[in-house]
Parts: C-alpha cells; sequence; structure tokens
C-alpha cells in the first residue's frame, strides 16, 4: 500500500541527488548495460530490461551471479544494485568491473557497496533504510536506476512515466480503502492458497510481474510457485498438460497477468491455453494492468501481484515479514569462509 509514496519519495529524492557526473557517461560512449543484484534487489535489473525492450538502443542485461560477463568493457554502463549493501555477489561484480575500467552507478541504503562507490568517486543513490525488507522497496531501488537511464541518454520522458505509475498506484489504494480490497485480487488467493501457482506473463511487463508474484509468494507466504513466459511455455510447458488431471486440479492453479501491449498473437495464445487448462487446474484468473504508459501499467501488476502474496500469507496465516530460512543461508555461509 506504501508503494506510491515510496516511488513519489524516491523521485524527489533523485532529483534533488547531484547527477552530473552521469552526465559525462555520454549516449556515445555506452554500448551496454548491466544491472548486477540479487533476490529482492535483483529484479529491478528485470524491470529495467522489460520496460525499455522496445526503446532503448543498447542491450539491457541481468547479472545475479558473482561473475561479470566477459563482454563487459568500457563501454558498459554497470548499475550494482543492492538493498542492504552487502551483497557477496554484487560486490564481486562490482570488484570486477572496477578492474576493468567499466562506468558504475550504485544504488544501496549504505553497506560496503557504498563505501566502495564513495572510495572510487562513483554515483551512489541512497536507498531509506527503514523499509524493512529488499523485496519492500521496489519502488524506491527501480526510481534512481531509471531517471539515471535517462541522464545518460538511453530513455526518455521517465520523470513523465513515473508520475503516472504513481497517479495509477494512488487509484489502486483508494480502490482498496474505498472496497476493502479488490475483487480479482482476492479471488486470485483465494485460489492459490492451499495450491501450487502457476503464474503467466508475455514477454515484457507481463512475463516480470510474474516473476515478481513467484518470488512474493516464496517470500511472503512461504510457498512453493512457478513462473512461465508466453509465448515460450506454448513450445514446452503446455505439452505436459492432459497427465495426472485428477492430481493437477487438486495442486495446482493458473494466475495471469495480463496488459494492453499484448500482441494478437499472444491473446490467441491465451484464448487456446485457457481452453486446455481449465480441464487440468483448480482454476485459472487473469489480472489486468491498467494505466497510461508502460511503466505505470508494470508496476500496476506489481501492485496487484503483492497484494495477492499479502492476503495468501493471511488467509494461510503465515508471517510475510521473516525469511529464516533465508537468513540461516547467509549465516551457514559467512560460518564457512570463518573457519576455511
Amino acid at each position: 500500500m506504501q508503494l506510491p509514496l515510496q516511488i513519489e519519495t524516491a523521485l524527489s529524492s533523485t532529483a534533488q541527488h547531484d547527477v552530473s557526473i552521469l552526465r559525462s557517461y555520454s549516449y556515445s560512449g555506452i554500448s551496454s548495460v548491466v544491472v548486477a543484484g540479487m533476490g529482492g534487489s535483483g529484479i529491478i535489473g528485470d524491470l529495467l530490461s522489460a520496460a525499455v525492450a522496445g526503446i532503448c538502443p543498447v542491450p539491457v542485461s541481468v547479472c545475479k551471479s558473482y561473475n561479470l560477463p566477459a563482454y563487459v568493457d568500457d563501454h558498459t554502463f554497470l548499475v550494482a544494485v543492492s538493498f542492504s549493501g552487502n551483497t557477496e555477489e554484487t560486490i564481486e561484480v562490482m570488484r570486477s568491473a572496477h578492474r576493468r575500467g567499466v562506468k558504475m552507478m550504485a544504488i544501496s541504503s549504505g553497506g560496503t557497496i557504498a563505501e566502495m562507490a564513495t572510495d572510487w568517486g562513483i554515483p551512489w543513490f541512497n536507498v531509506d533504510s527503514t523499509i524493512p525488507q529488499p523485496r519492500a522497496a521496489i519502488g524506491a531501488l527501480f526510481v534512481p536506476l531509471y531517471i539515471a537511464m535517462e541522464v545518460v541518454g538511453l530513455v526518455s520522458n521517465a520523470t513523465d512515466s513515473l508520475k503516472d505509475a504513481i497517479s495509477q498506484l494512488k487509484r489502486r489504494v483508494e480502490q482498496v480503502n474505498e472496497s476493502g480490497g479488490i475483487a480479482t485480487v482476492d479471488s486470485a488467493a483465494k485460489l492459490v492458497a492451499g495450491r501450487i501457482p502457476l503464474i503467466w506473463g508475455s514477454d515484457g511487463i507481463g512475463a516480470v510481474a510474474a516473476s515478481r508474484l513467484r518470488t512474493q509468494i516464496n517470500e511472503n507466504a512461504k510457498s512453493i510457485a512457478i513462473s512461465s513466459t508466453v509465448p515460450e511455455l506454448c513450445h514446452n510447458e503446455l505439452a505436459g498438460w492432459g497427465q495426472l488431471g485428477d492430481i493437477t486440479r487438486q495442486l495446482l492453479a493458473v494466475v495471469v497477468m495480463r496488459h494492453i501491449d499484448e500482441s494478437e498473437a499472444i491473446i490467441k495464445r491465451y484464448d487456446f491455453l485457457r481452453e486446455i487448462v481449465s480441464e487440468s487446474v483448480g482454476g485459472m484468473i487473469e489480472l489486468y494492468a491498467e494505466g497510461g504508459t508502460l511503466i505505470a501499467r508494470m508496476f500496476d501488476l506489481i501492485f496487484l501481484g503483492d497484494l495477492i502474496s499479502l492476503e495468501v500469507a493471511r488467509i494461510e496465516q503465515i508471517d510475510p515479514g521473516p525469511v529464516p530460512v533465508l537468513d540461516r543461508m547467509k549465516r551457514y555461509l559467512k560460518e564457512s569462509k570463518e573457519y576455511r
């Protein structure tokens, strides 16, 4: 519910930030963009890739690893995103990039990444550290990245698009406050609770919204979820339907993230898929994005998905905040290093 305010605050903060150092990274010198990050921070790169696929003149890729791709060089613009500023994979990628002379920018709430950025003289955008988890900071992390893309000349009208997203999200919040919820969200949560959701979206903003919903169900509802992309799933996953009907109807449900940017060919595929899966799963529900711009529609789908994951957690009486197994893994990795 705080997402529109978070984007609005981040937009104001970014506007006040000294971005003059970015202006030296002229468009003519950038041949690729890489966003490095993991988990709730890493999806920011996926959002950017989906948002600019049809408008950015250079390729945008996401690095969710310790290893920097070989093609990254001094003509690459690399953005390191880590809410905590201490994500070890992202730190290692930054170090590799620094050795190669890569143009960089960092986004974090502090930590080692902020210290490295300061030491190296690269732009660092400070994210509000009071936000409870990385996955809750999606707006605060995305805004400086998208504005930076405009500053270096790779996108245009970033501020206007973000303002449209804020307006659309405020309309959604009003809808929730006035009606006590959103009917399609409540229906999707009831359908998903107690089942494994298969979450579909078409390439672009639908696909990234599907991926976001999957990870939100993982972390908020502490449940397994699977996301797939249309049309790709029409070449493989589709062939898996028709077997074990009684079992899949009990275990599985389909949630589809739809938007007006879908081509006619994608729409026809959804029509066919709807007919096929109706016999094989416990139900299928489609959510439709609203908003005047692609950025607004993308965040609208993300907002709807976040509400679904939280409602599933409420139905199943799960605390959406803590992620003990992830904390346990981090402790294990730290202890393993200490005892080497």
